[in-house]
């Protein structure tokens, strides 16, 4: 399955029948002789049938809107996907397949592919099961996702002084797609972070997007009768037990026991884009006066971070100035001030009068390398704390597990 039209069609069914290149590139897939074979089996049956997005897709727009929901469930289903760069990327192609270093004419060539920097690359990727890249033509060369991974990091510094940043950026976004796709667990917050700033054509391309991402049944979107597709998205991850959704910069409801909820009538926008997070979400029940999290860390603000103060005097330098500095760079549009914990920072969306019934709360299912998007609550005289604000924490939260009600 691919997803593009007739010269892409032509391209993948040439490669299909290389038989000595796809099964060198599957070896990256699979040890055992068994699961290889057993693959390789699969795959050339399956060539015999292709997807392909703007030949299958019905051009009818309301029907179109439909199936884009669906088409996650597609790649899901595919035996491989192709995904089919233009004719001018075929030399980086044949160095990911023969494990070459690439130069920055490489990677800027792959920066300008359109394909890189789509919002629907996401999902067409990271629902697959078996992933190739190759370039328009009639070459049969083609590379497995993980061959081209270590080709995209085989020397970063190549580019790292490039003045334009958003071609690094396009390249950034680039492996963090294809890390993605080695991931066991998908949150829907890591669906959005990678989605937010990715380019798209139409203004319901991101929504779309993410829904097919998260959707895992035959319920048709329109079916659910919903207000917007926004609503429709939060109602999908609730049934999946995903509520990481909540780590957005989104107004809030003023619904009673919903103020933790975003509105529906934006696209719902990540506190951080750009970013690998590990684990599987945020995990709840929800109840009529309430949201019960599960498996939620509690740090408290104002403690003396010990190790990051001395780390800082020690360097002479404003930790917390040059980490909202990196912050930016990953879409961070928070307020710019700094809360202390003892564990690390944390740097909400907006100002806040400091008290010290104020407390920061961070999913142990829902991390990335450098800390995890989090919750600004107030505490109260019940057991359920009170919604003020998102933001992101910075450092390493206590291993210790509880159950926080917000509402």
């Amino acid at each position: 399955t691919i997803g593009t039209g007739f010269a892409s069609g032509e391209t993948v069914i040439n490669a299909a029948k290389s038989s000595e290149c796809q099964d060198a590139e599957m070896k990256s897939f699979f040890h055992t002789k068994s699961k290889l074979s057993d693959k390789i089996e699969l795959v050339r049956n399956a060539s015999d049938a292709i997807w392909i997005d703007a030949i299958c897709s019905t051009q009818e727009q309301e029907a179109t809107d439909g199936c884009f929901h669906y088409m996650g469930g597609i790649y899901k289903a595919a035996a491989q996907v192709f995904v089919v760069l233009k004719d001018n990327c075929t030399d980086i192609v044949r160095k990911a397949h023969s494990k070459e270093s690439l130069n920055i004419n490489d990677y800027l060539m792959l920066a300008s592919d359109d394909w890189i920097d789509r919002v629907w690359t996401y999902q067409e990727f990271v629902n697959s099961k078996l992933s190739f890249w190759v370039a328009e033509g009639k070459g049969s060369t083609f590379v497995s996702e993980g061959n081209f991974l270590c080709a995209l990091m085989s020397d970063t510094a190549a580019y790292s002084d490039y003045p334009d940043i958003e071609l690094i950026q396009k390249l950034e976004r680039a492996q963090l797609l294809l890390a993605a796709q080695q991931m066991p667990e998908q949150s829907v917050f890591q669906a959005i972070a990678a989605i937010n700033r990715r380019s798209s054509t139409r203004p319901d391309d991101c929504i779309n997007a993410l829904i097919s991402v998260v959707l895992d049944d035959h319920t048709s979107v329109v079916e659910r009768n919903l207000s917007t597709l926004n609503e429709c998205l939060m109602q999908v991850c609730e049934e999946n037990d995903d509520y990481s959704f909540i780590f957005s910069t989104n107004p809030r409801s003023e619904v009673l026991g919903r103020t933790w909820r975003p509105l529906d009538d934006e696209v719902i926008t990540p506190v951080i884009s750009d970013i690998l997070a590990n684990g599987s979400g945020l995990s709840g029940s929800l109840h009529n006066t309430h949201l019960q999290m599960k498996n939620m860390c509690c740090m408290l603000i104002g403690n003396s971070n010990k190790v990051t103060s001395a780390i800082a005097s020690l360097l002479k330098a404003d930790f917390p100035k040059e980490i909202l500095e990196k912050l930016r760079l990953r879409g961070f549009t928070g307020c710019g001030e700094c809360l202390k914990l003892e564990h690390g920072y944390f740097f909400p969306q907006s100002s806040h009068k400091r008290s010290k019934d104020l407390f920061v709360a961070v999913s142990h299912n829902l991390k990335f390398h450098e800390g995890a998007p989090g919750l600004l609550l107030r505490s109260n005289d019940t057991d359920i704390n009170q919604f003020c604000d998102t933001g992101v924490f910075i450092g390493r939260a206590p291993t210790i597990s509880e159950t926080i009600s917000v509402s």
